[in-house]
Parts: structure tokens; C-alpha cells; sequence
């Protein structure tokens, strides 16, 4: 900020979050301000002046980018609520899921997205051959974008249970009886809500929807009393 001014121009702001962010450019800056993530007042010549304000915006967007992989499109939805609440930074890490609800997971394993293969590595903290060996096995899957392919926050999330069983000797090739059982549960699902399904009514769609989340919650409610039983005559 110049001596006078009020006010960073675009390039000086880039240089002052440059070190903590090496990616930044004035180009990206620029594009977040179409986005609608940054709100800069500009001169009478027309150049955008950013103030304190709009420097810890940015800050702040940035780092839900890096540490988060939030879209855009969240961040958006945050920055607006943050004018009416808490500060958007107090995100729960991907990963934290032990402080959250399995609904809130399921919430927030949604907005997570989509991710490239090396955001995925990076969250994780595996290494690129880690993740593919998972998807090898069927259990994540990467889905083809306008940017080539990108995962989900749900492969996400099971990227990063997978790796706990690591610590007990367990690799992704002794999991795939999982992706199995999940197959056969969604297709059990599957017959039961098909009429439903293929129906143009949208109440018999949506009551189909309904169902499967019924029909879903049950079979994770059976899958986990039935291993409960089963590990306990183990452990007598």
C-alpha cells in the first residue's frame, strides 16, 4: 500500500499473499472476482483497489481452497453466511469425522468436490500409487469433467478409511468383499424402488428416494448388528 493510499492495487496484493500462496496470480485474483468471491471497489480509471477487508477475504478464500478443497460455489455459500454467523475458517478437516455426525459427514462428504487426482493425494497424505491401487479394486471412481477426470468427497472419505486398515496389514485387495457387499445391497435396494423409479410421476420418484434412504439406513442397521454378534462370539 502505497504512501497516500487506502488501498492495495491487484498486483500488490498479489505480492503479499504470493508467499503463503505460491499459486496465486493477478489472473486468478481476477477470476475470483467474477466469480463473486471477492467484492473490490474500483478507481475512477477503472482499477480494482482492494482493501484490509478484501485482503482477508482473499485470505481467507484461498486457504478453504488449499487446506479444504472446498468448490467455489461452497465458499461462496460460506462467505455470504459468515455475514450472518461464525467464521467460515472453523471448517472441520475432511478427515475429522470423529468430531461430527454421520449426517453432517454425509452433508458435508457432499459438498466436497469435485477433487483432481493430485488433490485427492494431497488430503489423503498417500501416495499417488495408494490411490489408484483403491480405484484399481472398485473402490473409489473417478468421473470424466470438462477438466478430465475428478473424484467425489465420498471417495474422499473412503480413501481415507481405507488407509486406516493399513495399520493393521489390511490393503485395499483384502477390501474389495466390501465393494461386493455394496453392490448386492444397491441392487437389493435397486429392485425394491424400481417401479418407483421408472414411473413419470414426481411424487412416485420422490417417495422412491425416500425409500432407498430407508431401505439404506436399514441395511447398514443389519449389516452392523450381525458383525456385532458375530465378533463378540468371537471374543468369548
Amino acid at each position: 500500500m502505497g504512501r497516500g493510499k487506502s488501498y492495495y492495487t491487484i498486483g500488490e496484493v498479489a505480492n503479499l499473499l504470493k508467499e503463503k500462496y505460491s499459486d496465486l496470480s493477478i489472473s486468478k485474483i481476477r477470476y475470483l472476482h467474477r466469480r463473486g468471491l471477492l467484492t473490490p471497489d474500483r478507481t475512477a480509471g477503472g482499477y480494482r483497489k482492494f482493501t484490509q477487508k478484501d485482503l482477508k477475504q482473499l485470505d481467507t478464500v484461498l486457504k478453504l481452497q488449499r487446506d479444504n478443497y472446498l468448490p467455489l460455489e461452497v465458499i461462496k455459500e460460506k462467505i455470504s453466511l459468515k455475514k450472518k454467523g461464525p467464521d467460515l475458517t472453523e471448517v472441520v478437516a475432511p478427515g475429522d469425522i470423529a468430531q461430527i455426525s454421520f449426517d453432517e459427514l454425509l452433508d458435508r462428504s457432499k459438498d466436497l468436490g469435485p477433487l483432481s487426482l493430485e488433490q485427492l493425494v494431497g488430503i489423503s497424505e498417500l501416495d499417488q500409487e495408494q490411490v489408484l491401487e483403491m480405484e484399481s479394486f472398485g473402490l473409489i471412481s473417478s468421473s470424466k469433467g470438462e477438466e478430465g477426470a475428478f473424484f467425489d468427497g465420498f471417495d474422499l472419505q473412503i480413501v481415507k478409511t481405507v488407509s486406516q486398515f493399513s495399520s493393521y496389514g489390511i490393503y485395499p485387495r483384502h477390501l474389495k468383499m466390501f465393494e461386493n457387499f455394496t453392490e448386492r445391497s444397491a441392487a437389493f435396494i435397486e429392485s425394491v424402488i424400481l417401479p418407483k423409479l421408472r414411473s413419470n410421476n414426481p411424487e412416485q420418484r420422490q417417495s422412491a428416494a425416500q425409500e432407498a434412504d430407508d431401505l439404506k439406513t436399514l441395511v447398514l442397521k443389519l449389516q452392523f448388528f450381525l458383525l456385532e454378534k458375530k465378533v463378540r462370539s468371537l471374543l468369548r
